[in-house]
């Protein structure tokens, strides 16, 4: 379980009025550089945790090309055989109600899948924080595209629920052949713990207006930006995001500096912002940085 994943998956899971929550998980190790802030928090709302050491050299590769492992999705699967054997320990000694796998990585699900063909009775949710084959910044070769797509179609066979966050992954993936899976589909946004941030004092004059920019699955353009400070009235507040580590936060800015340029507009930047500390920003890993928020105002 990744970093970040173990955050969300704390706020979720660790949440749920009633329940005890064990854990399965690989140990980030020591070349992985990470924000532990919110240790405390997880470990806080889980009940016994399995943490698994990945060998030496595949830490290693972790700690330099976070890349490697998003482009794999097959990366961590030589692991799961450990995990099933940690897991298979917990579930024969306590008696579960439910069993929950998580990703990213998706090899984990496999496990969820041998579980589940040990103990058909036990309800299997299968989580996916992002597509699996239908990601569409996942590269496959038509081989490893058919491979995964045979696996990622055995974990919906068996899971008795599919949970996703939002609406749009349902309509990207769950169509053509694998509309016959809506039915076990639910939509579960990643929680939100307000103890976790401090209240947010009101605007003291006017409105604040916030504008969604662009959108996830479709071609991206910096040309909504520019159309928004041409409509913007002075004294107007733009809140503009992008959230790909491929836009750095120069090349981010130089689209706001053209685009006001093109929209003969003075626009001043009131605030600079990235993502909420359940997604750590690694120093060094350039692909956690992934979230640039700006909020400019119309002069």
């Amino acid at each position: 379980m990744a970093v970040p994943e173990a955050f969300l998956s704390a706020k979720r899971l660790g949440n749920v009025p009633g329940a005890d929550v064990d854990v399965v998980c690989l140990e980030p190790g020591r070349d992985i550089r990470s924000d532990g802030s919110l240790d405390d928090y997880v470990i806080r709302r889980f009940g016994q945790i399995e943490r698994l050491q990945a060998p030496l050299p595949l830490r290693t590769l972790a700690g330099r090309n976070t890349s490697v492992i998003v482009q794999t999705p097959g990366f961590y699967q030589v692991l799961n055989r450990r995990i099933l054997s940690d897991a298979l320990k917990l579930v024969q000694r306590r008696r579960y109600e439910a069993l929950t796998t998580w990703s990213q990585w998706h090899p984990v699900h496999l496990v969820g899948l041998a579980l589940k063909k040990s103990f058909p009775s036990l309800p299997w949710i299968a989580h996916f924080s992002d597509p699996w084959v239908d990601n569409p910044f996942a590269k496959y070769g038509p081989v490893r595209r058919a491979y995964n797509r045979h696996l990622e179609h055995r974990v919906y066979d068996a899971a008795d629920i599919v949970s996703v966050p939002s609406q749009e992954t349902v309509d990207l993936v769950f169509v053509g052949p694998r509309a016959r899976y809506r039915e076990k589909v639910v939509e579960i946004p990643h929680a939100f713990d307000a103890g976790l941030y401090p209240d947010a004092a009101p605007p003291k004059n006017g409105k604040l207006v916030f504008r969604s920019l662009g959108a996830f699955y479709g071609p991206r353009s910096p040309e909504p930006v520019f159309r928004a400070l041409k409509l913007l009235r002075p004294g107007g507040i733009l809140l503009t995001c992008s959230c790909s580590y491929n836009v750095s936060e120069a090349q981010f800015l130089d689209v706001l500096h053209a685009a006001a340029a093109d929209a003969r507009v003075t626009a001043t930047l009131v605030e600079k912002r990235t993502q909420a500390r359940d997604h750590p920003i690694l120093v060094g890993v350039p692909e956690t940085y992934y979230l640039k928020c700006v909020v400019l105002k119309r002069r």
